[in-house]
């Protein structure tokens, strides 16, 4: 009895835990989150129509960087406010950002990825990736990941232009 009893004591006090773990502006070990990587990889198209980029935002800019499979076709770098870094970092927690078991994709090809990452100066504090395919998710991260891509997107008005930069045939 007392080992059922003890069970349920843990079950119950696990419930209580904040998941996942509360990042305010530090995360739960006090170390301040500096920077915030988000990229979205897309689906395997022609090189003409392919594009993928990469958003990187810190406490006083966000940049972006479009590419079609690694050649850059436009980039831009805007100023934000330490405040706005913080409504990104507060967001995460918000839209429930974390690590989950990894789960494979088991052949499905087409899909589309993203992927987020928040640091500690050079200390990698959160790295997970999501592989959209089929109709599922695959990959090690969960959370409302579209949520967050939404937000952090919300940075950039030029975004929708730099996507639809023209793809040049390099000679």
């Amino acid at each position: 009895m007392k080992i059922i009893s003890m069970f349920f004591l843990l079950a119950i006090s696990a419930g209580c835990v904040a998941w996942p773990p509360q990042l305010g502006v530090a995360n739960n070990m006090g170390e301040a989150i500096t920077k915030i990587v988000y990229r979205y990889d897309d689906s395997s198209v022609p090189p003409k129509y392919h594009r993928s980029y990469k958003i990187e935002a810190n406490d006083n800019k966000i940049r972006i960087v479009v590419d079609s499979y690694g050649q850059i076709l436009a980039q831009e770098e805007l100023p934000i406010t330490a405040t706005q870094f913080s409504e990104l970092v507060v967001y995460l927690n918000e839209k429930r950002i974390h690590n989950t078991k990894n789960t494979e994709s088991m052949g499905c090809t087409g899909g589309t990825g993203e992927n987020i990452g928040f640091f500690a100066g050079e200390k990698v504090v959160f790295k997970g990736s999501v592989y959209h395919c089929g109709g599922k998710d695959y990959g090690n991260m969960a959370g409302d990941i579209e949520g967050f891509a939404k937000k952090i997107k919300s940075f950039i008005p030029q975004l929708e232009k730099l996507r639809h930069a023209e793809y040049i045939i390099e000679s």
